[in-house]
């Protein structure tokens, strides 16, 4: 299974927003995120548990050290142009909403190379060949690429997909401020057995 979607992911999804709302955050845009980071991984072993009963197997341990948990923000002027991807270092990317329903605004869209026809990385091939040879190339050209599945974004809905295999994107940013952004909580890791 290539995504998986949990809606109602936290008990009290609530109390997970008003931390996004209090942390600090660093601009990341370097990291090729249009946005920011906080700076500290927000995580229980109650999510790591969830997150590997979906996937149905152990995460490894280093990946939570790395963006395991931290919260993004994506404001309308950084997130302007979209940007499809991969998540090459990544078996998995995790992308769970915190926008209330009524500001909620696009979701995550996943693609299809117009002049490859390929969706991410073959069997074949592997992702850093496919990011010299099609992402560098057309990543910030909406016009290469036809949208062939799309999750709306919605409060406390869980996006689980294979961000190293799949092409992917935000479909829209918006908002001027952290309280009126795009907001997520973000999980890039493997599989403890893919380590």
């Amino acid at each position: 299974m290539n995504i998986i979607v949990i809606d109602h992911f936290y008990k009290d999804p609530e109390k997970i927003r008003s931390l996004a709302l209090e942390a600090s955050y660093k601009d990341v845009t370097q990291l090729n995120y249009p946005g920011f980071q906080s700076h500290h991984n927000y995580c229980s072993s109650d999510v790591i548990k969830k997150i590997e009963l979906a996937i149905n197997s152990p995460i490894c341990s280093t990946s939570l050290s790395q963006t395991f948990g931290k919260f993004r923000i994506m404001l309308k002027e950084t997130g302007s142009k979209l940007k499809v991807h991969l998540d090459g270092h990544s078996d998995w990317t995790g992308v769970l909403y915190l926008n209330p329903d009524s500001a909620c605004q696009g979701g995550t869209g996943f693609y299809t190379h117009k002049k490859t026809g390929l969706d991410g990385p073959t069997f074949d091939s592997d992702w850093q060949q496919i990011e010299q040879e099609v992402i560098e190339l057309d990543s910030l050209k909406p016009e290469a690429w036809v949208e062939s599945s799309y999750v709306a974004m919605k409060f406390n809905r869980l996006v689980l997909f294979r961000g190293n295999q799949l092409f992917h994107c935000h479909t829209k940013s918006f908002g001027n401020n952290l309280s009126d952004a795009r907001l997520t909580q973000n999980f890039f890791f493997n599989e403890a057995k893919n380590v």
